[in-house]
């Protein structure tokens, strides 16, 4: 990306000496390679899973023994303005990050916030807390 400013800004600071079709068409080239560009951010996420089961002692009562975990990453992620489709069937949006994509109206929302499946038969057993989505800046490639 920075390249691609580069040549843009070379451009701007000589284009009374090229032609206006030259310009034109390195300007456009530019604008196209900038918007082929992936948008990527790096996601801070947690998950996180519930679990319960029955315990039964003897000469108690039964009560509900309830375990949670969670797991947090940071992932570098692409933003997508689609749900793909799984190999398994339709995917949700909770489980977009795992192949490296987010849905584009995340970014819109104010962090954190929490994502849950809206289906009513899904399995509600586990959520997801988006802690923040920042534009993701690349390290610069080593000199040679």
């Amino acid at each position: 990306m920075e390249s691609i400013r580069a040549i843009q800004e070379l451009v701007d600071e000589h284009k009374e000496k090229m032609p206006t079709g030259v310009v034109t068409s390195v300007m456009e080239g530019c604008q196209k390679a900038y918007n082929s560009q992936p948008k990527l951010y790096q996601l801070t996420w947690t998950m996180v899973d519930s679990s319960a089961h029955i315990v039964e002692p003897q000469d108690e009562p039964n009560f509900a023994e309830v375990k949670l975990t969670h797991k947090t990453q940071t992932l570098t992620v692409e933003a997508v303005d689609y749900i793909p489709r799984a190999e398994y069937g339709r995917g949700t949006s909770m489980e977009m990050p795992h192949s490296g994509i987010i849905f584009e109206g995340w970014l819109k929302k104010s962090t954190p916030f929490v994502e849950m499946d809206s289906d009513p038969f899904a399995n509600r057993d586990h959520m997801v807390i988006i802690h923040s989505i920042v534009p993701f800046k690349s390290k610069r490639a080593r000199e040679e």
